[in-house]
């Protein structure tokens, strides 16, 4: 079982190691803002969770996109 969260944006952090040095070598990732959307995920094995390298590939992307596009 999976449950679903949202956050304002993905931020790099001095003190949380998501991702620990894959995009900074002194940093990690760490979700800004983060809510629990009040949804279980039944149907979704914890295998199933987004893992740190898709964390990473979300945060690349975001940063490549233009504010407003």
């Amino acid at each position: 079982m999976c449950w679903l969260s949202s956050g304002a944006k993905l931020t790099l952090s001095p003190n949380y190691t998501a991702a620990w040095g894959q995009i900074q070598h002194d940093a990690g990732l760490a979700m800004r803002f983060p809510r629990f959307t009040g949804r279980w995920r039944d149907d979704k094995a914890p295998e199933d969770a987004t893992t740190t390298r898709e964390l990473v590939e979300l945060f690349v992307t975001a940063r490549r996109t233009p504010t407003g596009a």
